[in-house]
């Protein structure tokens, strides 16, 4: 397997067994064939990573609020912080606000329901992730810089952000 990672800045995600280091950025110094784990200094720690775990941060982008969150207060990283944005009515879950969104579009505009209940869906999950992220342009930047590592992990070739959206 190529390594396209090694020598770039990555951000550690989706680590079950040290959550704690979900969202930090270290340095990719080398990939062990053997083992097919990326060697990642975080914090001065040496980590072996799948590389499902890394992904790579974009030179010249800050690196994520959540993530630089989530480095300063570990407790925020377990949904904690409430970000800028729409705050549904007090009283209110966004799983109720978007429940009856998905009822108005079904009974007052006619919307086949699983349609509504897709679009409440993606509203949902918008709407936690510019939670999560600090905003929704940030969320929006999130996603790319996902899609960019999938598509890198996919291919093993670099990819830009632009590509990966339009792929």
């Amino acid at each position: 397997m190529t390594a396209p990672y090694v020598g770039r800045q990555v951000e550690v995600t989706g680590l079950t067994s040290r959550p704690d280091l979900n969202g930090r950025v270290g340095t990719a110094q080398s990939f062990n064939d053997e083992t097919g784990r990326y060697n990642v200094v975080v914090s001065g720690e040496l980590l072996a990573l799948k590389p499902i775990n890394v992904i790579v941060v974009v030179q010249g982008e800050p690196v994520p609020p959540a993530a630089a969150a989530r480095q300063a207060d570990p407790g925020r990283a377990q949904g904690g912080g409430a970000g800028p944005g729409f705050q549904p009515p007090a009283g209110l879950p966004p799983k109720g606000l978007a429940m009856a969104f998905a009822a108005v579009l079904v009974l007052v505009l006619g919307v086949p329901v699983l349609t509504a209940a897709l679009l409440a869906g993606l509203g949902l999950l918008g709407h936690s992730a510019a939670r999560r992220e600090g905003g929704l342009l940030p969320a929006l930047r999130m996603c790319a810089r996902r899609a960019q590592a999938g598509l890198e992990r996919l291919t093993g070739r670099p990819a830009s952000t632009a590509q990966a959206a339009y792929s």
